[in-house]
């Protein structure tokens, strides 16, 4: 069956070493969808950044690692985390005192944060082009919080992780970079995204092609109905992908979409 999906998680994926887009990406992107293929990127990123990032090549996308997902320009779903939650990460967060880590507290259009390093606004900006430094975070932990994250300057995976995860076990917990933990609703991933965009392009999960390489793609991986992770990948997400794509250094994603393409498979 011919691929109608192509999700393409960004960071050791699509973009290079350096961040950007690949050069010849966008005109690869814009055959596909001339094809009738939808090019949904996916990531922890805001839908703002995301936006903004593919002005002119895409306008569907996956963010905030699945809280937040929209087709065509039309956001579809929100998944937003309760609010005693919220509030009990905050009342948490206040008796720690480590220097390492801050937080960010996520809506669909704008995100807040109150630490106001340069150094950790740098890192906040990369992710998240709507920001505003707020004197605390209480008034902005409502209904509308899709996803807390939070910025470790030494190791997410090592440390923050296994801390969040103690703090809200109820939660979906992820490293999602090596200095990023994402906290969402339970049950929310990218994988639970990949449904709802099939359910609104009214396609099934073996039209959809993934490709990722860190443990929040996980679940996008296992949804797909085929899969790749790059060369550079960590482990267990190579263990559960289908293939294995050249590294985001050799520009495996295109490299291997055209040969896709020339298989007749896109």
């Amino acid at each position: 069956m011919p691929f109608r999906l192509v999700a393409l998680d960004m960071d050791g994926t699509l973009l290079t070493p350096e961040g950007a887009i690949p050069a010849d990406f966008p005109e690869l992107a814009h055959e596909l969808i001339g094809k009738g293929v939808t090019i949904v990127p996916a990531s922890g990123r805001q839908l703002a950044t995301l936006r903004a990032q593919f002005e002119g090549i895409t306008d569907s996308f996956i963010a905030e690692n699945g809280a937040v997902v929209a087709v065509r320009g039309r956001i579809i779903a929100t998944h937003t985390i309760p609010v005693e939650y919220t509030t009990r990460l905050l009342r948490a967060v206040e008796q720690i005192d480590d220097p390492n880590f801050g937080l960010v507290l996520c809506h669909p259009d704008t995100a807040y944060v109150t630490r106001s390093d340069e150094e950790f606004l740098a890192e906040c900006s990369k992710y998240y082009r709507s920001l505003e430094l707020a004197p605390e975070l209480d008034r902005y932990a409502t209904e509308k919080v899709i996803k807390i994250a939070v910025y470790d300057f030494s190791s997410a995976e090592d440390n923050t992780t296994p801390l969040m995860s103690e703090i809200l076990p109820e939660l979906t917990v992820v490293t999602s970079g090596q200095h990023w933990t994402d906290i969402m609703t339970p049950g929310v991933h990218k994988g639970i995204a990949i449904s709802d965009l099939c359910d609104s392009l009214k396609i099934n999960r073996d039209s959809v092609l993934a490709f990722g390489d860190y443990l929040n793609d996980y679940e996008l991986l296992a949804a797909a109905g085929t899969s790749y992770a790059m060369e550079n990948a960590h482990q267990d997400v190579k263990d559960i992908a289908a293939h294995i794509a050249p590294s985001n250094a050799d520009n495996g994603v295109v490299t291997v979409l055209r040969q896709l393409i020339d298989e007749g498979e896109l």
